[in-house]
């Protein structure tokens, strides 16, 4: 369901407690919510009514000087329509974990800058090959730190190359009747 951001506005202030819409089905449900650019709006009930039955009242509720106002944004719209009470029940709670994420990225920063400086003070590795002591913390912090770390893997052959000229492969017509034979006369030596 769309809000403009008047109406979303509106909303917040408690200005604006029912939205009308025309829809086949209704894209929001009874005791869902709705996250938008102002927070997160709770709908409290969907119920399909008649235009009959509009009022006045519900026209204010909506936003609309009169019945006349919002009949004349409903009417020709498919759909049957239905009544959605709402209202505002708070701030989205991914903006607050943003921020969080935010002061804890600067308080990342300020510890690397930290061990950066002392890093440049230590001379020795303690132990070999272990590099300074905050090279492990730095590796912590830097996901391709944590893979620097790790020595470099030689380069190992595929089972095709090293199978191919033996004949034992599947790419070399293995199979499970012929397989077996060929690895004992390979171990064999025949």
């Amino acid at each position: 369901m769309l809000l403009k951001k008047s109406v979303l506005d509106a909303i917040v202030g408690g200005e604006v407690t029912l939205q009308f819409r025309r829809w086949k089905r209704p894209t929001v449900q009874t005791g869902g919510t709705l996250k938008t650019a102002v927070g997160i709006i709770a709908i409290d009930r969907v119920e399909p009514v008649t235009r009959a039955s509009l009022t006045e009242r519900d026209a204010r509720a909506a936003g609309f000087a009169s019945r006349k106002d919002l009949l004349s944004t409903l009417d020709g719209r498919a759909g049957r329509l239905h009544r959605v009470a709402l209202h505002y029940q708070g701030e989205d709670e991914r903006v607050s974990l943003r921020k969080l994420r935010i002061s804890r990225q600067k308080d990342m920063m300020q510890l690397a800058e930290r061990l950066d400086r002392r890093e440049g003070r230590h001379q020795e590795a303690p132990v070999q090959g272990a590099g300074p002591p905050t090279e492990r913390a730095r590796a912590d912090r830097e996901p391709r730190g944590r893979l620097s770390i790790v020595p470099p893997r030689p380069i190992v052959p595929r089972a095709t190359e090293v199978c191919g000229p033996l004949g034992c492969c599947r790419s070399a017509g293995w199979s499970s009747a012929t397989g077996p034979s060929l690895a004992r006369q390979a171990r064999s030596g025949r």
